[in-house]
């Protein structure tokens, strides 16, 4: 994808582009945002622009038919390099040879100019991940690259970077896309429903890349209306009912795959090691709460607005309007205070059957 079809980030495209056109790139920049809001894709974009040898001007962007440009449409340009981490860290060696590891991604490409593009470019993601060892390695080569090299590191936490690495790069922010934009994006892209589109930018946050990947996915929406299904219960089953639903909660995101997982995580994990399952189970249950904080959003927005309520849920709505009219906005909102505070706890690795237990009995109780 080049610079011109990406959606959103328009000043750090603007900014990347003039640094282009003036032949004034920085050596080192830092793209930091939220989890899938499309540091990757503009990374990628930028790469092949700077490498590319017949670049269009007013705006800057790859021409798409040079060498160069072909080799990054099929993932095969090795002056192009992207390192993500190995496991939960990035480590030196995934750098420069070490401890008999062989095949350091600087060791002995970054001595040699390019010759396929204009540009050498090593793209680190999460480069909050680099142990200390590993990111002491990059300082000298970060400070004074040779003029052929650009180094793009992508970061969702950027405060947990070393301060000498943060001094040695020109920092773009990505924030996320507004959500009616991303909509019309996606349904003009894709070509998918109004309801689709827009349960999709409402679950991604208005994160490009994590839209994107909804969208692509044919069997995403079902997943996720079912979800929703289930979750439209909890607003009208009685008390006595809030311990079963604990369980359902459970069984349904493990029963679900969790299609809608942010980048990098999976649930078909073949480990026995039991700390991975229950990493997988959480991300599933996770997945639930925030579909269900979705929906009770949307009880919510109906219940002050009516038939005004601009839905996320637009095929539930006539359910949606009928459920909401049985209690106030502050009861509703109370509701989905409990659900975002278990979504938040569940993060800091509480008991997942005791958090179920007691955000049933809380929402179980706001029906009574």
């Amino acid at each position: 994808m080049t610079l011109s079809k990406i959606m959103g980030h328009a000043g750090a495209i603007r900014a990347l582009q003039h640094a282009l056109e003036a032949d004034q790139i920085a050596g080192t920049y830092l793209f930091t945002g939220p989890e899938g809001v499309g540091k990757t894709t503009l990374a990628l974009a930028f790469a092949q622009a700077a490498a590319c040898l017949h670049p269009i001007r007013s705006p800057f962007d790859a021409c798409g038919k040079c060498e160069s440009c072909r080799r990054v449409a099929s993932a095969s340009q090795p002056e192009i390099v992207l390192i993500p981490p190995a496991g939960d860290q990035t480590q030196i060696w995934q750098f420069w040879d070490r401890d008999g590891k062989p095949g350091g991604k600087l060791e002995n490409t970054l001595i040699h100019s390019p010759v396929i593009g204009k540009k050498r470019v090593f793209i680190i993601e999460k480069a909050e991940t680099l142990t200390i060892p590993a990111a002491n390695s990059l300082l000298k080569v970060l400070e004074e690259p040779p003029s052929y090299a650009v180094f793009l590191l992508l970061a969702t936490h950027p405060a947990r970077m070393l301060p000498t690495i943060l001094s040695r790069s020109m920092i773009l922010r990505l924030t996320p896309t507004p959500l009616r934009e991303l909509s019309e994006y996606l349904q003009r892209e894709l070509k998918i429903t109004m309801e689709q589109a827009r349960l999709f930018s409402a679950y991604a946050e208005g994160r490009v890349g994590t839209a994107f990947r909804l969208a692509s996915n044919p069997k995403a929406f079902e997943a996720m209306d079912d979800l929703a299904r289930f979750t439209l219960q909890s607003a009208q089953l009685p008390p006595l009912e809030a311990f079963k639903y604990a369980e359902q909660i459970r069984k349904k995101a493990a029963g679900s795959k969790a299609l809608l997982l942010q980048e990098g995580d999976s649930v078909e994990d073949d480990s026995d090691e039991p700390s991975s399952k229950e990493k997988a189970g959480r991300t599933q249950i996770g997945t639930l709460l925030e579909l269900m904080a979705l929906c009770y959003r949307d009880f919510m927005a109906a219940s002050i607005l009516g038939e005004n309520a601009e839905l996320i849920f637009i095929n539930h709505r006539d359910e949606i309007l009928r459920l909401s009219s049985g209690r106030s906005p502050e009861s509703w909102r109370e509701s989905l205070d409990f659900i975002l505070k278990a979504r938040r706890s569940l993060d800091r690795n509480v008991s997942v059957p005791l958090l179920m237990d007691w955000l049933s009995v809380r929402l179980f109780c706001q029906n009574s």
